[in-house]
C-alpha cells in the first residue's frame, strides 16, 4: 500500500528529528550544568538586534522642515505691512495710530525689519474725569476760592508717544498649519524680534479756568501737537507675533510690541528731575503684501 508506506516513512522521520532535538537539548543542559559545577559562568547570550527605522522613513537631516509642504516659503521674501496700532495698558494715556512695516527675510529663520509709525492719544478718564486727578484738584482749588491752581500731572507714564522708528532683527522659529475646519487649513508662522529705535514724546499741560464747568483747559493734546519727533528719546523694542498666510502674496499679521524708554521728569514739583523707565505695550494688526 503506497499510502501506508508514505505515512510510516513520515512518522519515522518526525520521530528521528524529535529525538535528535531532545538529545541536543539534553547535551546543552548537561554542558551548562557542568560549567556551573566547575564554577564557570554560563556562556553569555547574544544581544538582540533592533532596527528602529525598519522602513527608512526617518532619514531626515537637520535642515528638513517639520512641515514638508511649505506653501509660502519666506526665504529672500519682502513683506510690506500696514498696521493699525493701539495701546494695551491705558492707565493715564490711551493711544492709537498706524505704522508701515517692511521686512526682508534673510533665510528661512531670520529676517530684518523696519517700522515707521505715528501715535495720537489722549489722557484717560482716570485723569480727565470730574472724580479723577484733575477733578479732585479743581474741587480743592474751588473750595479754597483760589484764583490759580497747579493741575499739572506729576505721575509716571503720562508722556504720550508721537513718531516712532524701529529697526529689529527677526527670528522665525516655527512654520506650521492652522486647521480651521476638517477640509481647510492655513499656514501660520510665529516670530520674535528685538531691536531699538527712537520715538517722539509730548506732555499734556492743564491750566485752571474757573469760568468753565470742568475747571481746566488742556494744551498739547491735539493731533500733531508736539511734532513728529519732538522731545525724542531712544528706546528698545521687543516683539512677538504671528503671520497667517491667505494667498501667495497676502497675509494677516498680529503682534505685541513693547517699547522701553527712559525719561527725566519733575515728579515732586521741586524743580528736580527724576529718571523713570517707561514700558509701553501696544498691539498691532494689519495686512501684509509680498510683491
Amino acid at each position: 500500500m503506497p499510502i501506508v508506506r508514505l505515512i510510516l516513512a513520515a512518522s519515522l522521520v518526525l520521530t528521528v528529528g524529535t529525538s535528535a532535538l531532545a538529545q541536543s537539548g539534553v547535551a546543552q543542559a548537561s554542558r551548562t550544568n557542568t560549567r556551573e559545577r566547575q564554577g564557570e559562568a554560563p556562556a553569555p547570550l547574544a544581544e538582540p538586534v533592533y532596527n528602529f527605522d525598519a522602513f527608512h522613513d526617518g532619514d531626515f537631516d537637520d535642515e528638513t522642515p517639520l512641515v514638508l509642504e511649505v506653501k509660502h516659503p519666506t526665504k529672500h521674501r519682502v513683506d510690506i505691512a500696514l498696521m493699525y496700532t493701539s495701546s494695551l495698558v491705558d492707565k493715564y494715556v490711551g493711544q492709537n495710530g498706524a505704522a508701515l512695516d517692511v521686512r526682508y527675510h534673510l533665510s528661512r529663520h531670520w529676517g530684518i525689519g523696519a517700522q515707521f509709525g505715528y501715535f495720537d492719544g489722549d489722557l484717560t478718564e482716570i485723569v480727565r474725569d470730574s472724580a479723577g486727578v484733575f477733578g479732585n484738584r479743581v474741587a480743592a482749588c474751588r473750595a479754597a476760592s483760589a484764583t490759580t491752581c497747579d493741575l499739572n500731572l506729576r505721575l509716571p507714564d503720562t508722556r504720550q508717544m508721537t513718531g516712532n522708528l524701529d529697526l529689529t532683527l527677526v527670528w522665525l522659529p516655527f512654520y506650521g498649519k492652522l486647521n480651521i475646519v476638517s477640509e481647510l487649513d492655513s499656514d501660520i508662522q510665529l516670530y520674535l524680534a528685538g531691536g531699538g529705535g527712537v520715538n517722539g514724546t509730548r506732555t499734556t499741560i492743564a491750566s485752571f479756568d474757573n469760568s468753565i464747568g470742568s475747571g481746566y483747559v488742556l494744551s498739547g493734546n491735539g493731533f500733531g501737537d508736539g511734532g513728529l519727533f519732538g522731545n525724542a528719546v531712544a528706546h528698545g523694542t521687543i516683539v512677538a507675533g504671528a503671520t497667517l498666510f491667505l494667498t501667495n502674496w497676502l497675509a494677516v499679521r498680529a503682534e505685541l510690541r513693547v517699547h522701553i524708554f527712559h525719561t527725566n521728569d519733575d515728579f515732586n514739583g521741586d524743580g528736580v528731575t527724576n529718571g523713570y523707565t517707561s514700558w509701553r505695550e501696544v498691539g498691532q494688526i494689519g495686512l501684509v503684501v509680498s510683491p
